[in-house]
């Protein structure tokens, strides 16, 4: 076992004060009879044993402090071997669980319906967000009941906060919440805005000419194309937007990624199963788009897997990690990170927390469905 010099140091010590204390008692013992030749070297003899005993105690004792001290420093290499990555202790998650999990979020979800405010002005976002949830859920009530036409009325057992721009209205009975969906409700009586929820699936479609879509114009009739050349997976496109925003200057690259929305989550399988047909080619690279499992980096806390949109958390700057601050009023001359503590700034690509995220979303996609409904 290689010693440092601390340790070393240390021994010495030791080893001193036991030679020190040998010296000490032997000029204290009274002086001895004259001996024969004979008995002074037995007595000589005792005294070095005595002494090498002495100093194999006091070795003894210095070797297990230090190998006590090493064993909680170091891991031997099979515990090492047997002890999982960070990375993996964090984001392993039990099929099984997952499956059950997934199975609740399904369940959960036919009780439920989702009102949607991102078209209501920041008055009524600010009205909603200082109501008390009784008086939300008798507005909502209000509005079944007036839309109905059954004596039988939908009852809204209560509601839930999904961020600034979504309310989810709570159900007793899955019959209820079907019922609630098929009404022509004018959820915009309740609240300014207010709309029935649609969810838009979304598909990425990759190695599209970058001349096939400008999304810098009007491109009605390109959509309407696409959906045309595409009749047989019969799909209605709500939306559509580019993958990545292109913010660099010169020439641009000959094939980009966009993402196509529609509100039928079948159609959407249906392409990420045969693949997308623009300008007669077929894109054959589909994939679904799931962004809570690309990289999310909050510029508010600067924490990762979020956006500051949905921040709870304290603020800190992004360059010093300072509480006191926000990143762009920092004045430090060098940087911390508010993750790490590293000697980089929060957004930098080596550090320690951000290689975290991503095996945390590698274990994640590969865990996830690739289908909407299959």
């Amino acid at each position: 076992m290689k010693l440092t010099a601390q340790v070393r140091g240390e021994m010495a010590d030791r080893l001193l004060t036991v030679i020190n204390k040998i010296k000490s008692e032997q000029a204290e013992e009274e002086p001895k009879p004259k001996q024969t030749q004979f008995e002074q070297i037995v007595d000589m003899y005792q005294d070095i044993m005595k002494g090498v005993n002495e100093v194999n105690i006091a070795i003894n004792t210095t070797t297990k402090t230090v190998t006590e001290a090493m064993a909680k420093q170091y891991k031997t290499y099979a515990q090492a071997a047997a002890t999982p990555p960070i990375e993996q202790r964090k984001t392993f998650i039990n099929p099984a669980r997952k499956q059950e999990l997934e199975k609740a979020k399904k369940e959960r979800k036919q009780y439920e319906l989702s009102i949607n405010l991102k078209n209501s002005p920041q008055q009524t976002l600010e009205l909603i967000r200082n109501t008390h949830a009784k008086d939300i859920t008798a507005s909502f009530q209000k509005v079944i009941n007036n839309s109905s036409k059954h004596d039988d009325k939908p009852t809204v057992a209560g509601i839930s906060r999904i961020g600034s721009t979504m309310i989810r209205l709570q159900f007793h009975t899955k019959d209820d919440a079907q019922r609630a969906r098929e009404i022509d409700a004018k959820w915009d009586d309740a609240y300014k805005g207010a709309e029935s929820h649609k969810p838009n699936y979304g598909i990425v479609v990759h190695g599209v000419p970058h001349n096939a879509i400008n999304f810098e114009d009007d491109f009605t009739e390109i959509i309407n194309e696409w959906e045309e050349e595409n009749a047989s997976i019969d799909i209605k496109i709500t939306r559509a937007t580019p993958l990545r925003r292109n913010g660099k200057q010169g020439k641009p690259a000959m094939h980009k990624s966009i993402i196509i929305f529609t509100q039928d989550p079948e159609a959407a399988d249906r392409c990420l199963q045969r693949g997308f047909m623009i300008q007669k080619q077929r894109m054959p690279k589909v994939e679904k788009y799931a962004p809570h499992l690309h990289m999310n980096q909050c510029f508010k806390c600067q924490k990762f897997g979020h956006r500051s949109t949905f921040c709870k958390h304290m603020n800190k700057c992004g360059k010093c990690g300072s509480e006191e601050h926000a990143t762009p009023e920092c004045k430090a001359t060098a940087p911390q990170c508010a993750n790490c503590r590293g000697p980089h700034k929060a957004w930098h690509l080596g550090c320690t927390k951000r290689d975290e995220e991503v095996q945390r979303l590698y274990q994640l996609k590969r865990e996830a469905p690739a289908f909407f409904t299959l």
